[in-house]
């Protein structure tokens, strides 16, 4: 959260480690991991133990922005929340936990 400019030295201080402590979570929304090019790339490098994707059925769409978005953040597990009910067809969500 915050300016472009808070975001910024935000993003240098996780990527340089510059925190006392070792960061076990980032929490943000769908909409500012796809803000801007620099929080897009922010996503790619960081390599994530694990990646918490709530509303999941926001994702099934592959042809959308979010989605290719998403699919670039590098973790070892993904976990998909949603509290709408599946359809029969689960590819959309092939690509996300593969």
């Amino acid at each position: 959260q915050g300016s472009l400019d808070e975001r910024r030295q935000l993003r240098a201080n996780i990527l340089n480690s510059k925190f006392e402590k070792p960061l076990n979570c980032i929490l943000t929304t769908y909409g500012l991991i796809s803000s801007t090019n620099e929080d897009k790339s922010f996503f790619k490098k960081l390599k994530l133990e694990y990646c918490v994707f709530d509303e999941a059925h926001m994702l099934k769409n592959m042809n959308s922005i979010r989605y290719k978005s998403l699919i670039q953040i590098k973790s070892r597990r993904k976990l998909l929340l949603t509290g709408t009910p599946l359809q029969n067809n689960l590819v959309e969500y092939h690509c996300m936990v593969s």
